[in-house]
C-alpha cells in the first residue's frame, strides 16, 4: 500500500479526452470549503480536503479504483469499486456532495448522519463519511451504503486509512469479468456498455 501523500498526487485519472472535465469542479478555495461545511453541517476531514486540493472531484485513476472489503459486504462482495468522487463545487454554487438527510427515505435511502462523497451507479450506492459516532466536529469513518439493501458497511476508520487501502480494481480477484463473461452479456446491456467504455 502506498502512503497517503503519494496516493493523493496520483489519485485522479489523467489523460482525459481533450476538453472533457466530467465531474471536475473549479480549484478548491477556502470560501468553497467554508460554504460546503456550512451546508453540510460538519467539519470535513483535513485529509479529504487535501485530496480535493489536488483536484476538486472527477474520475479516479485505475491505480486506486478498488477497495478490498473484509469481511465481505451484505451481498458477499469482497470489494467495492470507485469510478469517481464528487468535488465540493465553488463558493455560492451547489455541490454534488450532500448530507444523507437530503436523500433520506425511511424505507429506501441511506441512514441519517452520512456525508455522501461519491456514487458509482447514480444514486443506489454511495461512498460516505460517517459522522454518526464522532459527531459533526469529529473524525468520520468511511462507509459504503447500499440503498437497495437499506444497509451500509464500514470500509475504514478514517479517510486517510481508506485512501491508503485503495488498489487497482483489476488486481482484485473476481472484481472484473472475464472475456467469456463479457461475451455472454448482450452488447446493449448497461454492464457491457459500461465495462467496454472503461476499456475493460
Amino acid at each position: 500500500m502506498a502512503p497517503f501523500d503519494e496516493v493523493i498526487q496520483r489519485f485522479w485519472k489523467q489523460g482525459h479526452v481533450p476538453g472533457e472535465t466530467y465531474g471536475v469542479d473549479p480549484p478548491l478555495t477556502h470560501d468553497a470549503i467554508s460554504d460546503a461545511e456550512r451546508k453540510l453541517g460538519v467539519r470535513l476531514p483535513p485529509d479529504y480536503l487535501a485530496l480535493l486540493r489536488v483536484q476538486n472531484g472527477g474520475r479516479v485513476s485505475e491505480d486506486f479504483d478498488g477497495f478490498v472489503v473484509d469481511p465481505p459486504g451484505p451481498r458477499g462482495e469482497p470489494y467495492v469499486g470507485l469510478v469517481d468522487m464528487d468535488g465540493l463545487g465553488a463558493a455560492g454554487q451547489p455541490t454534488r456532495v450532500q448530507r444523507s438527510e437530503d436523500r433520506h427515505d425511511p424505507d429506501y435511502g441511506p441512514p441519517e448522519g452520512l456525508v455522501l462523497i461519491g456514487s458509482p451507479d447514480a444514486g443506489h450506492q454511495f461512498l460516505a463519511l460517517d459522522y454518526r459516532e464522532c459527531g459533526p466536529d469529529g473524525e468520520p469513518s468511511v462507509v459504503w451504503t447500499d440503498t437497495e439493501l437499506v444497509s451500509n458497511f464500514p470500509l475504514a476508520p478514517t479517510f486517510r486509512a481508506f485512501v491508503e487501502g485503495l488498489r487497482p480494481l483489476a488486481g482484485i480477484p473476481g472484481a472484473l469479468p472475464t472475456e467469456e463473461e463479457l461475451d455472454a452479456l448482450t452488447p446493449r446491456s448497461w454492464p457491457a456498455r459500461l465495462l467496454r467504455r472503461l476499456g475493460r
